[in-house]
């Protein structure tokens, strides 16, 4: 059934008194002197409206009262007429809302009227549940079914504008945050301001999806939680400098451009593994913790987008061109993924943790198979290296400088995620692997302790060899 509210963003009251440059008591006081008779009538029309106020709210408190004896029957008895006064009083009461169209503010009524609003989306569920089942055969009362559904529809629409409206207001309190002077990376570390939502917030978003849930619009609930948060994800992600690319995008991308993605990337795995991902935990079982399986089921589906959009990223990286500059870059994904692992089993439900965790390892071993063919390919470059032409004045080689530079490098930062990754991931060797696996046997070294000084080796003996130059 199409819904659509009439109107979106924030409630306000259209009998608001607009700002005079006069305060209203000088005002009073003005009039009541230049014109003693227009003073008593206009006391007499505040206090008329006063009257009529508390007349309306003391009506609908009653009249529910009244209908809830017909809700409370067991048999299927005359609809009262009650229900047409209690009808006509709602009407008038949304009727006086107003949502302005650029606003915003938090779609709530006056906090003076006590929630009326939120009671009147509870009394109209319950009085279109009773009348939709009890009297669905009944084509006497179509009219007055149709009535009580199309007002029970309209509460509904501004009910999930609210909805919508609160759940984005994180987006506000967000950018304040970012403005604020103090505002320090450690600070933010320590007391992350994810999702942004204020404990009157959370409680007003957990009521509200009760309402529309037991109101029979579970499915606009779940559709605008899952649309209004993951564009606040993605908006929190470009923030941290990570936009989404596309697989094609990436493989068309220069090295140089490719590069100053995965900085970004890291940071933006990093958060969301610490960070982002166990507050939108928190944020959906608040939310909806009366029905702890939606809780998860929205949990699961949302982050599962988000999670296999960061490793498709890493996956499209390791499919890219081989090269011995790009090794680093490489182990600095390896490094992340494999840091960030076990956010996965905590958060997820198993299934989904199960297939999470498989694609997680998959990209890893990836990663971590072309980190070992580039080791390789700088193997094979200094075995490719034919020059014959000696160096001016007999300096330092070269191929010496770069390869020993490279492996200094290589082991001052990453020693242990390079043995990590032979460890786990040396069965795996290129095609074009030209190494000899069999130049030392020593079991008690590690796999790339082995490979690496077979690196040396095979150095030392092209260097004898161009010695011979000179």
């Amino acid at each position: 059934m199409n819904h659509n509210p009439d109107k979106s963003s924030s409630f306000k009251s259209r009998d608001h008194d607009h700002k005079n440059s006069v305060p209203r008591a000088e005002s009073l006081k003005s009039s009541k002197e230049k014109d003693p008779a227009a003073a008593d009538k206009n006391e007499t029309n505040e206090q008329g409206g006063e009257a009529k106020e508390a007349e309306i709210k003391y009506t609908l408190e009653k009249a529910w009262e009244d209908i809830q004896h017909f809700l409370s029957g067991e048999e299927a008895l005359e609809i009262p007429d009650i229900i047409d006064k209690y009808l006509d009083l709602v009407e008038h009461k949304v009727s006086r809302l107003e949502v302005p169209e650029k606003s915003k503010g938090c779609p709530v009524p006056d906090p003076e009227d006590d929630g009326w609003f939120h009671k009147v989306v509870e009394q109209m569920s319950k009085l279109h549940r009773h009348v939709s089942t009890v009297f669905k055969s009944d084509s006497n009362r179509g009219p007055l079914i149709n009535r009580i559904g199309r007002i029970h529809q309209r509460v509904m629409s501004y009910l999930e504008d609210e909805f919508r409206v609160l759940l984005e207001e994180s987006r506000t309190v967000e950018a304040a945050a970012d403005q604020s002077p103090d505002a320090g990376q450690d600070q933010a570390k320590e007391e992350p301001n994810f999702p942004g939502y204020s404990k009157q917030v959370l409680a007003t978003l957990n009521k509200i999806s009760k309402l529309m849930i037991s109101g029979g619009y579970e499915f606009e609930c779940y559709e605008v939680y899952m649309v209004t948060r993951r564009n606040t994800i993605e908006e929190t992600l470009n923030k941290l400098g990570f936009e989404k690319i596309s697989l094609d995008d990436i493989q068309r991308m220069q090295w140089e451009a490719m590069e100053r993605e995965i900085p970004p990337w890291v940071r933006a795995f990093k958060e969301c593994a610490n960070i982002y991902f166990s507050a939108e935990h928190k944020l959906a079982q608040t939310i909806f913790s009366d029905n702890p399986s939606v809780a998860k089921s929205l949990f699961a589906n949302l982050i599962r987008v988000l999670f296999l959009q960061l490793l498709n990223f890493a996956e499209a990286i390791a499919l890219s061109k081989r090269s011995t500059e790009k090794l680093f870059k490489f182990l600095d994904i390896y490094e992340t993924l494999q840091d960030h692992s076990s956010a996965i089993d905590s958060l997820f439900p198993e299934e989904c943790a199960k297939e999470l965790k498989a694609e997680l390892t998959a990209t890893r071993s990836k990663i971590g198979e072309t980190a070992i063919c580039i080791f390789c390919d700088l193997e094979n470059s200094i075995k490719s290296d034919t020059g014959r032409t000696p160096v001016p004045g007999g300096a330092v080689h070269p191929l010496t400088r770069y390869t020993m530079n490279y492996l200094k490098y290589a082991c001052d930062e990453y020693t242990d995620t390079l043995e990590q990754v032979f460890k786990e991931h040396s069965t795996s060797k290129p095609r074009d692997y030209q190494g000899n696996s069999q130049s030392n046997n020593d079991e008690n070294q590690s796999p790339f302790s082995r490979h690496l000084i077979k690196i040396m080796d095979l150095l030392d003996s092209i260097l004898e060899a161009k010695s011979k130059l000179y």
